[in-house]
């Protein structure tokens, strides 16, 4: 009965000495260091590799979404929807992180062609003009799988990080472990 205090005391005293000596040793080793900067600089690329996607993703959503605007009966009226579909996609285009500048061409040439429909009103080849913002559209979705494939590949990398660092902390609590059982041990003789 009388090891169970001591055993209690013991894991309390060594707690709070291993959070003490964490405080006081400072920074962590090289190794570690680099390691965090080398996360710290995946976590950038991850964050914006994300945030491209999104983007990209819009864009084209949008895109699609003008050139269903155009099959409306009422021409100018969906001419000036796809133009708005247009126009927020090329405004997205533009934030941070930029898109690419092969996708920003491809958006102004449809806002001009859009445009020049809209000045030249039912004289305008409507049909044309659908496949025109089709095709744009379609040219656009390469990008989005583009994103998706470096997605994957930083996950898998992320994945094996995570299980390496994973089996690292688990070899350090089993070390720490052995060690604070040994001392008990010694200290119960």
């Amino acid at each position: 009965m009388k090891s169970i205090p001591t055993l209690v005391i013991l894991l309390t005293l060594s707690a709070g000495t291993a959070a003490e000596a964490q405080r006081s040793l400072g920074p962590p080793d090289h190794a570690a260091r680099q390691l965090l900067a080398n996360l710290e600089q995946v976590e950038e690329e991850s964050t914006a590799s994300a945030a491209a996607l999104r983007r990209d993703a819009f864009i084209v959503a949008q895109m699609a979404a003008a050139s269903g605007e155009l099959r409306d009966f009422q021409k100018s009226v969906a001419v000036q929807k796809a133009l708005d579909r247009v126009n927020a996609a090329g405004r997205r285009a533009s934030e941070r992180p930029p898109a690419n500048v092969e996708m920003i061409r491809l958006l102004r040439k449809a806002k001009s062609s859009l445009e020049d429909a809209k000045e030249r009103g039912f004289s305008t080849d409507f049909a044309a003009l659908e496949r025109e913002i089709e095709i744009t559209s379609r040219d656009l979705q390469p990008w989005v799988f583009r994103d998706i494939l470096e997605m994957q590949k930083i996950r898998i990398a992320l994945s094996e990080i995570q299980e390496r660092v994973s089996r690292m902390t688990q070899d350090l609590d089993a070390a720490t472990g052995e060690v604070l059982a040994s001392t008990l041990e010694e200290a119960r003789e």
